[in-house]
């Protein structure tokens, strides 16, 4: 994959394979190029293992869904907010 800097300095130059790649997953449904990543919705309630409640997995950020995927702990972002503001 080539990724290079474009002349405004803010936009990445890809190969044409990782375009063509990219148009696929969209005409797929996908949403690559929208950085929202192509993965399913999970359909069950996700628990927290902080607050123990059922929650949608909506009321996860990703990178505690990510978590929760690699077999470790994952919080809903009411529980990780009040974690935060406790300091």
């Amino acid at each position: 994959m080539m990724h290079k800097r474009g002349r405004a300095g803010d936009r990445m130059r890809r190969c044409r394979q990782c375009v063509a790649d990219d148009q696929t997953k969209e005409a797929k449904g996908g949403t690559a190029a929208a950085g929202l990543g192509g993965g399913a919705a999970r359909a069950e309630p996700v628990t927290c293992t902080s607050c123990e409640r059922p929650r949608p997995a909506g009321a996860f950020s990703r990178s505690q869904l990510h978590k929760l995927d690699r077999g470790e702990d994952a919080r809903c972002l009411e529980c990780v907010a009040e974690a935060l503001a406790k300091g």
